[in-house]
Order: structure tokens, then sequence, then C-alpha cells
């Protein structure tokens, strides 16, 4: 009996210290979304990259990781060949849903049938151009090509890009945004992060758990990634210390029922 209740007091520790541990997320959403809108005469890679073949890599997006640590920090990174300004396209923004991620398709046929119209509605967006956290409205997301001339290049339409704040909307908060290059000219690309903490997003995660959404593009779209991350509520140190109580209270009534001899 003694054992057992050696055991179960190891069982106690166990719950009560991981009561105390929130654990980290660490998840890399591989760029397995096309989008809809996509022309014929210029796919690539079954579609994924509108482009030349000589275009093909400058606007691969390979995949995306997202890290959530104890304090809520968020390191959002893409790993993408594109560099800013490359045939006039420019860094899209970051577009992130706090109810999940619902897009238009399957994951089967790349969500080819996804645009902004049927997808997924976004509450924040991170826009690049400032480094600023909005909550979005709407009537003020710039798609694909509202930002390109029609004519003058290929481009995925209807996808989601850019964020234009109206005159005086306030920011909720600032981000740490680091833009992407080639290590010393050679072809191997660097990444480009977006760094926060979802207490801009107004998130209890440890309460409320996270099911969140993310989308980013250049602004030309030639390749999008969009991909979601959940986890559940992280339950409560007092939850733990009752259950832990509950196993000794066990433990108590099988020694009374069944003395050592």
């Amino acid at each position: 009996m003694k054992k057992c209740i050696s055991y179960i007091a190891a069982i106690l520790f166990l719950c009560t210290s991981m009561a105390y541990a929130v654990p980290m997320i660490d998840i890399t959403i591989t760029d397995d979304y096309i989008g809809g809108n996509y022309g014929d005469s210029w796919d690539q890679n079954d579609g994924d990259v509108i482009a030349s073949s000589r275009d093909i890599d400058s606007f691969d997006i390979d995949w995306m990781n997202v890290i959530i640590n104890s304090d809520g920090d968020i390191e959002v990174t893409i790993q993408t060949d594109y560099l800013e300004g490359y045939l006039g396209t420019n860094y899209g923004d970051l577009f992130i849903s706090t109810d999940g991620w619902d897009p238009v398709g399957t994951s089967g046929s790349g969500y080819t049938t996804d645009t902004y119209e049927y997808g997924e509605d976004w509450e924040f967006v991170l826009d690049t151009s400032h480094y600023n956290i909005y909550a979005v409205n709407e009537g003020n997301i710039d798609l694909s090509n509202d930002v390109m001339t029609v004519g003058s290049s290929q481009y995925r339409t209807n996808q989601e890009v850019l964020y234009a704040p109206e005159r005086g909307e306030s920011a909720l908060e600032s981000f740490s945004f680091t833009p992407g290059g080639f290590i010393n000219d050679t072809d191997t690309p660097r990444f480009i992060s977006y760094d926060f903490n979802l207490s801009a997003l107004g998130i209890d995660w440890e309460e409320d758990g996270l099911d969140l959404g993310f989308h980013w593009a250049m602004t030309c779209a030639n390749d999008v990634i969009e991909g979601g991350v959940s986890m559940a509520p992280v339950p409560e140190p007092g939850t733990m210390l009752l259950l832990g109580v509950g196993l000794l209270g066990l433990g108590a009534v099988g020694r009374k029922h069944y003395p050592q001899k």
C-alpha cells in the first residue's frame, strides 16, 4: 500500500508541475495551398506558382512555421525565394483569423476555388509596410487585382494581399518584421518573419485555446500560402491539484478497506 501511495504522490507532483508548464507550439504549414483564379498559360509546379519557367524560384513559397512560447510570443516565419521589389511587386501583409481556418475546396485539389470573396474572413492583419497590427475592416482589404495593372503582367486574381487602413485608423500594436534576402549572393534564401504577442489579438490562449488561420502572398499573389494552427485550452492549475487530491483520496480509501497484514 505504501508503494501505491508513493505512486499517487508522484502523479500528484507531475500533475501540478504540468499545470504550470504551458506547452510550446512549433508547427510548420507546408505550401499545399494553390488558391483560385490562376491562368492556364503560365501555370508552373502543378499550378502552385504563376510564372515563366525562369521565374518559378523567384516567386515560390515553401512553407510557413508558427512558434508560440509560454508568454504568448509568436513568430511566423515564411521560407520563400521571393525578394521585395522583384518585377515591380512587393511583400504582402500577413492576414490572421482567430476563429479557425475555413477555406473553400479541399486540400487534395489545392483549394483551387478559394478566393477572398468565398474563402476565410480575417480578423487581424499585420501591415508589412508600417509594422502595425490592425483589426480588419473588410472594405480596406486590397486584392491582387486592385494592386496589379491589368495586362502588364501575369498574376493570380482575387487574392487578399494588402491592407489599406483609413486615415486616422488606430493600430492595435506594432510588431517586428525581418525581411528576406540571399546569403552572400548565393542561392541560399533567408526567411521573412513576423514577431508579436498574442495579447495584441485579444486572445487568452491558456483559457480559450487557439484556432488560428494565416494567409500571406506577395502583391501579385503568384504564390500564396494559407493554413491553420489549433491548440486546446491549458488546464487550470487548480483543476490539476483537485485531480491529484482525488487520487490521494482514493489511495486512502483503498488503505482503509484493504489493511496491510
